[in-house]
């Protein structure tokens, strides 16, 4: 019914009661292509678009389309057939229970000659890369930390810029030009704790000294207590021969 080419400024378009279909043939450069938004007019003229089965009604008699920022990555080695026609193909990274990007995965393309043409490592974002006919494997080197390598995905551009995986034995149509890969979660990563476990404090143990029979006293307070017994001796030593002495001598006086 319309056909434009987006600008600075919204387009309006007089519409009858009807459903209806916004769709996005090509993406500014940068940006990947939209899903379609289903939209109807109303018999009372109300403008609705569709969300997770559900009419809604749009304010401002206005349909909203968004496109997501795409990043094109290294070019590693030059695809053959330079300077053909080339198509861009949507690559995105997600695990199995999220729709956003997965980030921190390394991954590559290999053409059908065993060369790695684009190398990126995934982030928030899909990546678009311009790649002419041919086939090639999406690779992942490194995953990222709780998730398990996903498998390689086969993949061409065929000679009329459409883009196909290789599924079940037979080349299938990719949805919008998207090679989309998944990763797994790695159980084996997870660290549990139970919220009842506390960390102990650390027990320091004293050895016990082996018993020999030899007084462990200091030897210092052995030797002290030595030099006060003969202390005392001497001193009874000598009051007893001082006595004998002063005994002799008055007898001798006398």
């Amino acid at each position: 019914l319309q056909q434009w080419v987006s600008e600075s400024t919204a387009k309006k378009f007089l519409v009858k009661e009807g459903t209806y279909y916004l769709h996005e043939e090509i993406a500014p450069d940068g940006y990947s292509v939209a899903e379609d938004i289903k939209f109807r007019v109303t018999s009372d003229l109300k403008l609705q678009v569709e969300e997770n089965g559900q009419w809604v009604d749009v304010e401002n008699s206005t349909v909203h389309m968004e496109d997501d920022q795409v990043r094109k990555s290294e070019t590693l080695a030059a695809p053959e057939g330079e300077g053909e026609t080339v198509t861009e193909v949507i690559f995105s990274k997600t695990s199995v229970t999220g729709q956003s990007e997965l980030p921190g995965a390394s991954l590559r393309i290999v053409n059908a000659e065993g060369q790695t043409v684009k190398r990126w490592t995934s982030s928030d974002i899909t990546y678009v890369f311009e790649l002419v006919p041919g086939e090639y494997v999406m690779h992942e080197d490194l995953a990222p930390l709780g998730y398990k390598l996903a498998n390689d995905i086969r993949f061409r551009v065929t000679e009329d810029l459409s883009v196909e995986t290789f599924v079940d034995n037979e080349w299938v149509k990719a949805s919008e030009y998207t090679i989309h890969m998944v990763d797994e979660e790695d159980t084996y990563t997870k660290t549990e704790t139970s919220p009842s476990a506390t960390p102990s404090a650390p027990v320091v143990t004293t050895p016990e000294l082996p018993k020999t029979g030899v007084d462990t006293q200091p030897a210092l307070a052995t030797t002290g207590g030595k030099v006060s017994q003969t202390l005392v001796i001497l001193a009874v030593t000598f009051v007893v021969v001082g006595g004998l002495i002063y005994a002799l001598r008055r007898k001798f006086t006398k």
